[in-house]
């Protein structure tokens, strides 16, 4: 079959899982989508080729070492995840810039955009306005932080609607 599925979180997760495990970049995800426990559950889940039901019920038989594996590697990365969804979205750039000071990221991962309040006075702003007075200011952030920041956006579930689903 020619479908191609494509998560954004799960696009997301394997470039972090890259380039804070393998390479062992710092990095700083932005996540209002899921939680710092669920990303990380599902990064376990993955890396173990399990089901997320054999975690959450403890049948890991089998593979204690690759989870200890993962633990010891996970310890040493310099992922920084920050769920906290209530920002807006000048206030995550402000933090940003502040952790970056200390951290030295090499990029910045924020999922998802849409996700994150405009501050944008007027609540009759358009979607595509907000979106793009973020994904403006997320660009401003890229310039002064001198990194690539990762925006992951759903701009339309209409393709659902669609003969030919494939993005």
């Amino acid at each position: 079959s020619n479908f191609t599925v494509v998560h954004n979180t799960a696009f997301v997760q394997g470039l972090v899982r890259y380039w804070g495990f393998v390479k062992k970049l710092p990095l700083y995800v932005f996540s209002l989508e899921m939680s710092d426990e669920q990303l990380l559950y599902r990064q376990i889940t993955a890396d173990l080729k399990i089901g997320g039901n054999f975690l959450r019920e403890g049948r890991i038989r089998g593979k204690e070492s690759e989870l200890k594996k993962f633990c010891d590697e996970y310890g040493e990365t310099q992922i920084h995840i920050d769920d906290n969804a209530g920002q807006n979205i000048d206030a995550f750039c402000d933090k940003a810039i502040m952790m970056h000071k200390k951290y030295n990221f090499a990029a910045v991962f924020v999922d998802y955009l849409q996700l994150i309040r405009t501050s944008l006075a007027t609540k009759n702003e358009s979607r595509e306005g907000k979106v793009s007075d973020m994904s403006h200011k997320l660009k401003q952030l890229a310039r002064e932080m001198r990194v690539p920041v990762f925006e992951v956006s759903q701009l339309s579930r209409d393709g659902k609607n669609r003969a030919e689903t494939r993005p």
